[in-house]
């Protein structure tokens, strides 16, 4: 009497490939990471040396809205302009 040989049928197999790809791909993502980090690097260095040249007027702009915010804190002012803005704009209420 001679046996039929079946061919092997794998129903998984396609499924094991997908799950398998995503973290492939991450962990492909997190080996070219520096690599493409040290790209930007130049960019980025170029772009915070025009910063620092104008750092004293970047701060003092900020000191004066943190000093002008306090002052709206402690007169009510900012209660009052939160009002008005979501008087003038019915959309800001809905967020949050």
């Amino acid at each position: 009497m001679r046996r039929i040989r079946r061919k092997r049928h794998w129903p998984n197999r396609g499924k094991a490939i997908g799950r398998t790809a995503g973290p492939a791909a991450v962990y492909g993502l997190g080996l070219g990471l520096p690599f493409i980090a040290a790209t930007a690097i130049g960019p980025f260095m170029r772009a915070s040396d025009a910063i620092k040249k104008r750092f004293g007027a970047i701060e003092k702009t900020v000191g004066a809205l943190l000093v002008g915010t306090i002052v709206l804190f402690v007169t009510g002012g900012f209660q009052s302009m939160s009002l008005w803005l979501i008087e003038t704009f019915p959309q800001f209420g809905q967020v949050g």
